[in-house]
């Protein structure tokens, strides 16, 4: 496992997409900081944006680095000269969560040197910034192990980075129904503002679309599977249910990777 990780960061440092990718990290925490108003925004949205993005840039540099090993014949050398197909894949999956790591850390850095003195002081409680760190990085995680899974069983490059970026994009939209579902509003009121400025409620009406107790289930189901959904939650500074920001992530990370190595491990490599 240790030649395995030394080969992979050797091979990373001359990685020229890897480097892209850190420079259009930093462009986008200093965009980021331009963008927003001091009066509107504090530093702790600033420094937690990133993650809604992550998720997209892992996609391209996942299945690039992992697939150039196909495209190369890495992949077939380190089995010939005798390495374990599951340390194979574990090398593989935790050097691509040590780029994404690194890319949020890069982000954050840019940030605060960039937003310090435009934006008030972080406002989050040490324990608040543990647990934003914790989710952050569960999320990363949860993104190299799908995108890790898709490319370690695909040896075409480009269409296992087709498969994972159009995945991305599914999660995405899919993520964004499911929230509607689930703060759909079960009443419609009608009201008015009197002379004093206080507010009356005239009517109230059913919403005839509200989702039923089935439908909403499934939603919050969905909802706490999607990883996009779980970095909504950390850019928008919301603490979240305990077992949707912590459990449900480390289940799927563990399935994910467990159900990969498996299969990786029946894989013909030609």
């Amino acid at each position: 496992m240790y030649k395995l990780l030394k080969a992979n960061l050797f091979k990373l440092k001359k990685d020229i997409t890897f480097w892209a990718f850190l420079v259009i990290t930093v462009v986008v925490a200093m965009f980021t900081v331009g963008r927003y108003n001091a009066e509107n925004v504090t530093m702790d949205k600033i420094l937690n944006e990133y993650v809604m993005y992550i998720g997209f840039f892992i996609a391209f540099l996942v299945s690039l680095f992992i697939g150039r090993e196909y495209a190369d014949g890495v992949m077939r050398n380190k089995i010939i000269v005798g390495h374990k197909r599951s340390d194979i894949y574990l090398s593989n999956l935790i050097i691509c969560i040590f780029i994404g790591i690194l890319m949020e850390l890069v982000y954050v850095i840019i940030a605060l040197i960039f937003g310090i003195n435009k934006f008030e002081n972080v406002q989050m409680s040490v324990y608040d910034i543990g647990l934003t760190v914790v989710k952050t990085v569960l999320v990363i995680i949860m993104y190299c192990s799908i995108y890790s899974f898709i490319t370690m069983l695909y040896s075409n490059a480009t269409i296992s980075m087709i498969i994972c970026i159009i995945l991305f994009l599914v999660m995405y939209f899919c993520g964004a129904n499911v929230l509607l579902t689930l703060h759909a509003k079960e009443y419609y009121t009608s009201t008015y503002i009197d002379e004093q400025g206080v507010e009356h409620i005239t009517n109230i009406e059913p919403n005839p679309n509200y989702p039923s107790k089935l439908k909403r289930n499934v939603a919050k189901f969905i909802d706490a599977i999607l990883p996009i959904n779980r970095s909504l939650e950390i850019s928008n500074l919301e603490n979240g249910n305990m077992y949707v920001s912590f459990v449900f992530p480390i289940l799927i990370i563990y399935v994910i990777n467990m159900g990969g190595i498996k299969l990786f491990k029946y894989k013909d490599l030609k």
